[in-house]
């Protein structure tokens, strides 16, 4: 800097210097220029390094990221590997477990493709001695078709019972694999028979679908034994609970059309009954177990009839409309009307109303009709048409829709459920999920017969059904005259003295001796011991009344009834009765459901003397007023005791049998 303010000096003092002054001063020039562009080209290198370092600090995150993303990659694939291989472990051992424990039910199949295969093996050798047998005939006989069915029939029975057979050996029930093998024999003779076209009655051999129930043993816990014994008894009470119902619905829709049958069902619900008793008491012993049996399985056509209907009714029942709408109404009243024309005939269907948009309506009307050709046509062709309507209050009721109701099942089926879409009022287009349920019925169809195939399950008892031992007294008593005894009062009580004096007829000689040893076999019958015949000759029912003691005395006993009047009164006290503990949530008396079948048979059995001419209108004023009598004596007999309470039964009954001989000889003083 000095030579360079030296020379500029120079430059100003001296106005025409040298040349060597001047070039020495560009010289200096230079040098001061080279330096000034060093310090320039350091300032751009660094500038230059610092572009360069700033986008590698900028991506500097993501390659953090790209890092961390690449580890987490890693990771998972590892957990997933390992995930692979736990399942791949697990699998294998669950195929292991497989192998090991193969189920009953594989086996059997096992067991049946191989029994197959050596019918399918008997069978052509079978074939091929009947192909030799007839090289020398010219035709072969001709295969019933029947006979094949039966076959096959035979064939797959004989396969399910020796499946069970193996069953029952494997739980190690040696007497019932002996059985069900003795029934393989029986349909395997018969596949014999069969087999060379001799006919086999097939209602002799083994039922089909064999059940076999196996006794649980009692492992573990006495709890566990208790509960295993448990279910074991309900489930056997629960199948004859079923079995009698179905008995009762039976016998009820029998009881105007079938006497007889709805006698006869009756009868087989009090022995399942007594049967269904007598397992509860086992149930109640400790020591016992639960019969053996198995479930048969069997189906019966049977033609669908109506009694409640004649042969000139038609039912129709409205059952319920459901998805019905109106717009702008939160609830609806709704009712469904419309007029049926069948013929000559017509009914008017209008239901009452409900508010709801699924109403329930449950409604039915009865119409007469000709059972005819057109009849025929009508049912064929035609429809009728019932409208649904909202009712309002002081205006008219708006329309929602309607339906058609076709008659073409009824043709061949007396009974038709149809569901039915709700259109809408003005056009065939239906409304948004609305339908409309209707039930038709007739007694039997116009063409030809319902049939019908019912399907029932009855239970089949391997063994007698026992009650367990009796107390310590009971052995010495005489096995048959017992139950006898004990059934006597309850039962017959007016051939409870003739009884009592036939069996000590043939005893005479032993009572010599003050105190015989038969008089200890007969501790129920106390009083009834020594025998009084001579109130015999008297009239029976009087006494019935006089024979039974005064301790024994029954005044709701049905033996004295006679009058149908006097039944249908304690068939209605004995249904209140019922109704009042069912509202109250009461168990129902099995006492009163019996005595209630019992009115109802007793019922049924004078309904069915009085039509068979056995019970002539005189001989039945002849039992009222002897009746009568007997009624007025237990009462009597009951107001001595003290038991004024019991006697307003026999006097009730009484009054009943008194106004209907009294309507009786009305009857027969106008005629």
């Amino acid at each position: 800097m000095w030579r360079n303010s030296r020379g500029i000096s120079a430059c100003t003092e001296e106005d025409d210097g040298d040349d060597v002054g001047e070039e020495d001063d560009d010289a200096d020039l230079e040098d001061e220029l080279r330096e000034l562009v060093g310090e320039d080209d350091i300032d751009t290198k660094a500038a230059t390094a610092a572009a360069h370092k700033a986008p590698v600090q900028a991506r500097a995150p993501e390659r953090q990221a790209e890092v961390a993303e690449e580890l987490q990659e890693k990771q998972c694939s590892t957990e997933t590997q390992r995930q692979a291989e736990l399942h791949e472990k697990l699998r294998l051992a669950e195929v292991a477990r497989t192998q090991q424990q193969k189920p009953e039910q594989q086996h059997q199949a096992e067991l049946l493709a191989q029994h197959e295969a050596q019918l399918r093996a008997q069978q052509d050798e079978q074939d091929d001695a009947c192909d030799v047998g007839l090289s020398g005939s010219e035709t072969a006989p001709d295969v019933n078709p029947e006979l094949e069915r039966d076959l096959e029939i035979v064939q797959r029975r004989a396969v399910q019972y020796k499946m069970v057979a193996v069953h029952a050996n494997k739980a190690g029930d040696k007497a019932q694999a002996v059985a069900f093998l003795q029934a393989v024999k029986q349909l395997q003779q018969a596949a014999q028979s069969l087999e060379c076209s001799v006919a086999v009655d097939m209602s002799q051999l083994p039922p089909a679908n064999p059940l076999y129930v196996q006794p649980q043993k009692a492992t573990g816990s006495g709890e566990a034994a208790k509960a295993a014994k448990r279910a074991q008894f309900e489930k056997l009470s629960a199948l004859w609970q079923e079995k009698i119902k179905a008995l009762n619905q039976e016998a009820m829709s029998c009881k105007n059309t079938n006497k007889a049958k709805a006698v006869e069902l009756h009868r087989q619900q009090k022995q399942f009954m007594q049967q269904l008793s007598t397992l509860r008491t086992l149930e109640a012993d400790p020591t016992a177990r639960c019969p053996r049996y198995h479930v048969e399985t069997v189906e019966r056509q049977e033609e669908r009839v109506f009694s409640h209907l004649t042969q000139s009714e038609l039912e129709i029942t409205i059952v319920n409309c459901k998805g019905l709408c109106l717009k702008g109404y939160g609830s609806l009243c709704c009712f469904v009307y419309g007029e049926v024309q069948i013929g000559s005939y017509s009914g008017l269907i209008n239901t009452p109303c409900i508010t709801a948009t699924n109403p329930e309506f449950n409604f039915t009307v009865k119409m007469n009709l000709e059972r005819k050709k057109s009849t025929q046509i009508f049912f064929e062709h035609k429809k009728v048409v019932l409208h649904v309507y909202h009712k309002r209050t002081l205006l008219p009721a708006i329309e929602l829709g309607r339906f058609f109701v076709p008659f073409a099942d009824l043709l061949t089926k007396a009974e038709s459920c149809q569901v039915t879409p709700i259109l809408r009022p003005d056009s065939r287009r239906e409304v948004a999920s609305a339908t409309a349920e209707v039930r038709l019925r007739l007694q039997t169809p116009l063409l030809k017969k319902d049939m019908v195939t019912i399907t029932e399950h009855s239970v089949v008892l391997d063994e007698p059904l026992q009650l367990p031992n009796a107390p310590a007294a009971s052995p010495a008593q005489p096995p048959k005259p017992q139950p006898n005894a004990a059934k006597a009062p309850a039962q017959q009580p007016t051939a409870k003295p003739q009884q009592n004096a036939a069996e000590a007829k043939p005893l005479q000689k032993p009572q010599l001796n003050p105190q015989p040893p038969l008089s200890k076999p007969q501790p129920p019958l106390p009083k009834p011991q020594p025998p009084q015949p001579k109130p015999q000759p008297a009239a029976e029912v009087k006494n019935a009344a006089e024979a039974v003691g005064d301790d024994e005395i029954d005044a709701e006993s049905l033996d004295r009834v006679v009058s149908n009047d006097v039944l249908e009164w304690e068939q209605d006290r004995v249904t209140r009765q019922l109704a009042a503990a069912k509202v109250a949530g009461k168990a129902l008396s099995e006492d009163m459901v019996v005595r209630k079948q019992d009115i109802e048979v007793k019922m049924q059995l004078l309904v069915i003397q009085v039509q068979t001419g056995k019970i002539t209108p005189e001989g039945y004023i002849k039992m009222l007023e002897a009746a009568v009598k007997a009624e007025h004596e237990v009462a009597r007999r009951l107001v001595g005791l003290g038991r004024k309470e019991q006697a307003v039964v026999p006097l009730q009954r009484v009054k009943i049998m008194q106004k209907e001989i009294a309507s009786a000889s009305e009857e027969d003083g106008e005629e």
